[in-house]
């Protein structure tokens, strides 16, 4: 999101922060005044320790943030006709760091004093604030444009005339920013509160931000709770820029490379907390991320000596994975698209052609070059933790990033870079993560695009398999869940939901066999306790979960719970599990599903379809998934 835009609802989620209600209501607050001002369908998080999740957001509408050691959250979800970006992220405990000054202060627009009314907070500073943002997306704004944004911002309607009177007392329509300096009698600069906040990323306008950040501040300054606290950011930011927007506050550093609705995101650091806010974008946006998590590392080898010959040897092995050998224009033009010039490209070429025959092969290429590698040595301290990518490719990412890393350059040139690359080499659509310590997410991606791997204290992290058990009580219920949808169950459409939830397909058969022994291709409950010699009772792994919130039918509750529980009891990692998790409800009801699991205390205020949401504690974890509204 811009950068005002982002200020702005940095400041209603710091605003709320102070007051004296409960976590729930504070957020529900905040999501309100987003909502206000920004539009509908904002989603608020807010969580202590650790978080893991993956959201999809209206473009220019994402905004994660770090204050007191809490994360806060603030997304908008995407519309119809909105640009769709993603964004993943994993927060914990263990990556918190300091990022801005630790005074513990009650942060307003004024700083003067203690906030006693709404009106309070238009202070001539946030005034001529708030004209600055309403010019930037409407240069010739007029008076009454004025007045009617500040009723938007919540001043009464007939302050509102005064103010404006005593801004623009010739009456003249139209406003200039002297008009507003003068008629406050006031020296512009940016807003007081707002000097302590660090930004760690705007994609928004200057004035949009700070208008975002004033909101975080004022929410902060009243609210109490973290669940209020998100719950009014993301109302407060909606109000004034429509819907669809996510909050969050969270503990630890990132750096991160997203994709997300254009000038719709704000991150910044006040008091040792990030909060961010951005803007979810349209679900039908077609885009494949990919996540890379390092702590950062250097190499010693010269990754950029385009006549290395273990290289170029490579790059050729990743051509021929499917065939013998390639044309020699071929190979000339991949040498050029990975950065060899074309002379040199031309140089090899001709050593591995020295007839002209017009085609290479990985022998000939070995023998002009005189080297006849194996894996690329620089890879040998590489540790594969997972990768649907095939080998040359899987290779050849891993060596583009060790480039990247072994050029010393800042982390955000870094990540830059590294998506510049990829996206040269296999299309848009990727996302590059860097982050110290441990580092968790999910995302959806392209098949043959999912890496992950340990190198150097770094790790680079993507996608990874699904299984699931043989489990009499999961049988049950996912004929309990079709039940609810339909007065007859079918043996087929029973099939279909077995396998659909991953179930082997020798089970499947061994399963119907057993229900449907008469072949009546029909089946009633009660075939199914027959056929498999189980007594009806409620799922007993389910005992210790405790329901959190639910818009879900019961049955369908249960199932989703069951199959958290058993990859859980797999002692999945966190990565793993979520994106078993998330594919498995995407290919069991469609759409895009946001999946988390949060360490500690946590809340959120998320925009969802109706009947998609889940959120239960078990074993001390809170897990949440729900599905993103339809366009």
């Amino acid at each position: 999101m811009d950068q005002r835009q982002r200020e702005t609802i940095i400041q209603l989620v710091l605003g709320e922060m102070e007051g004296r209600d409960s976590p729930e209501a504070k957020l529900f607050r905040v999501k309100e005044r987003i909502e206000k001002l920004f539009g509908k369908e904002w989603s608020l998080y807010q969580a202590y320790g650790g978080f893991w999740g993956i959201c999809q957001f209206k473009a220019k509408s994402n905004l994660w943030f770090h204050y007191k050691g809490i994360t806060y959250g603030v997304l908008q979800v995407p519309g119809s006709k909105d640009i769709v970006k993603s964004s993943i992220l994993k927060i914990g405990t263990n990556l918190l760091k300091v990022l801005a000054s630790t005074k513990n202060l009650k942060i307003r627009v004024n700083m003067s004093a203690p906030r006693q009314s709404s009106q309070e907070k238009f202070t001539p500073a946030f005034l001529l604030h708030l004209y600055d943002e309403l010019c930037e997306s409407k240069p010739d704004a007029t008076l009454k444009d004025y007045e009617e944004y500040l009723m938007l911002w919540g001043m009464e309607k007939k302050k509102a005339k005064v103010c404006c009177s005593r801004i623009n007392p010739n009456k003249k329509g139209r406003l200039t920013r002297e008009d507003v300096c003068n008629g406050l009698g006031f020296a512009p600069e940016q807003p007081a509160g707002l000097r302590d906040i660090e930004i760690l990323c705007r994609d928004m306008p200057i004035r949009k931000s700070e208008s975002i950040q004033v909101i975080v501040l004022n929410v902060l300054n009243s609210k109490h709770t973290y669940v209020d606290t998100v719950t009014e950011i993301k109302r407060q930011v909606e109000s004034i820029y429509g819907p669809q927007w996510n909050v969050f506050v969270a503990s630890g550093r990132y750096w991160g490379l997203c994709t997300h609705k254009a000038g719709g995101n704000l991150v910044f650091a006040y008091n040792g907390v990030v909060y961010g806010i951005y803007q979810s974008p349209e679900r039908d946006f077609e885009d494949s991320p990919f996540g890379i998590n390092s702590s950062y590392a250097v190499l010693s080898s010269d990754m950029g000596d385009s006549l290395q010959p273990e290289k170029l040897v490579h790059l050729f092995d990743e051509l021929t994975e499917t065939q013998p050998g390639v044309p020699t224009s071929e190979y000339k033009k991949y040498l050029v698209k990975w950065g060899v010039d074309g002379k040199t490209a031309t140089k090899i070429c001709n050593m591995a052609d020295p007839k002209g025959k017009g085609r290479i092969t990985r022998d000939a290429l070995c023998e002009g070059l005189k080297h006849w590698p194996n894996q690329p040595a620089i890879l040998k301290n590489v540790q594969l933790l997972d990768s649907d990518m095939s080998v040359m490719k899987r290779e050849s990412v891993t060596l583009l990033i060790l480039e990247v890393i072994a050029e010393r350059k800042s982390k955000k040139e870094t990540i830059d870079e590294i998506k510049k690359r990829l996206q040269t080499l296999y299309g848009d659509g990727w996302s590059v993560y860097i982050a110290e310590g441990r580092y968790w997410s999910v995302c959806s991606h392209r098949p043959g695009s999912n890496l992950a791997f340990y190198y150097q204290n770094a790790v680079y992290a993507l996608d990874s398999h699904m299984t699931s058990k043989y489990d009499a009580e999961k049988y049950i219920l996912y004929f309990d869940e079709l039940q609810e949808k339909n007065p007859s169950i079918p043996v087929d459409l029973y099939r279909d939901k077995l396998i659909k939830w991953g179930t082997p397909a020798n089970e499947v058969a061994a399963i119907i066999n057993m229900v449907d022994p008469e072949r009546k291709k029909y089946i009633t409950r009660n075939d199914i306790y027959n056929g498999i010699n189980f007594d009806a009772t409620r799922p007993h792994a389910l005992k210790d979960v405790s329901y959190l919130t639910c818009q879900m039918p019961t049955m369908q509750r249960d199932s989703v719970a069951l199959f958290v529980l058993e990859l859980v009891a797999k002692h999945k990692e966190k990565p793993e599990m979520l994106r078993e998790l998330k594919s498995r409800l995407e290919k069991v009801y469609g759409g895009d599903w946001t999946c988390f699991i949060s360490e500690g205390r946590y809340w959120a205020r998320h925009a969802h379809k109706p009947g998609t949401c889940l959120v239960f504690i078990y074993n001390g974890c809170v897990y949440g998934v729900h599905d993103s509204p339809s366009p």
